[in-house]
């Protein structure tokens, strides 16, 4: 898992945290930035795109109450707030991909942010816990890291709990190299160490 890391645009305020809550490992970690990506409120109307179960497609407005419900179950000490996911929601859905599950409800999910100076950060990374280590945290980084290269981003950020092996090994193997001066102590509170890691695009 991934996860919570600072909203350093402008728009909100800043916050930190972070969750891996990925398919190939069952920690959580999060990350970071802001810029509208449409109207508010617009995308409410918008009618679910059909695709096959498993295919990770962009998020909208009517996956709301799923999308609530997938970050608490990826993330039970440590959901995000209805308001700040909404948010995150209406000026992000094109960066925000998710995954439908054979019954139709969400089953993963990764939030990145456009690129703001030329970096990006993944912000959030989760996958409900009965569908771990099945590749859906690799397809979703995969093609969110192929979305902001079209965005022309050169650097891609994010931060994992230091002890968190399986999560380092996905990274790693998408190209992240962590950061040389090794974990950042209590970076997300009291005990809370992160590693940052790059991925130069």
């Amino acid at each position: 898992m991934i996860r919570k890391a600072c909203l350093t645009v402008p728009t909100l305020s800043a916050k930190e945290g972070c969750h891996e809550a990925t398919t190939e490992c069952d920690a959580p970690c999060r990350i970071q930035a802001l810029e509208p990506a449409g109207a508010p409120g617009n995308s409410g109307a918008m009618p679910a795109p059909s695709l096959p179960p498993g295919q990770p497609r962009e998020a909208n407005g009517q996956d709301m109450p799923d999308l609530l419900r997938l970050d608490g179950a990826a993330f039970p000490d440590d959901p995000m707030r209805n308001s700040t996911l909404r948010q995150l929601l209406d000026m992000y859905a094109d960066h925000l991909l998710v995954v439908d599950d054979d019954d139709g409800h969400l089953c993963a999910y990764v939030l990145a942010t456009p690129p703001y100076g030329g970096e990006s950060w993944i912000f959030s990374l989760g996958v409900a816990p009965a569908r771990r280590r099945k590749g859906l945290a690799r397809a979703l980084m995969t093609q969110a890291l192929e979305i902001l290269r079209a965005d022309e981003a050169s650097t891609v950020r994010l931060w994992v709990e230091p002890t968190n092996e399986p999560a380092r090994a996905l990274y790693e193997s998408l190209g992240f190299l962590p950061d040389p001066e090794g974990p950042h102590l209590d970076h997300f509170g009291p005990g809370a160490h992160r590693l940052g890691m790059t991925l130069k695009l």
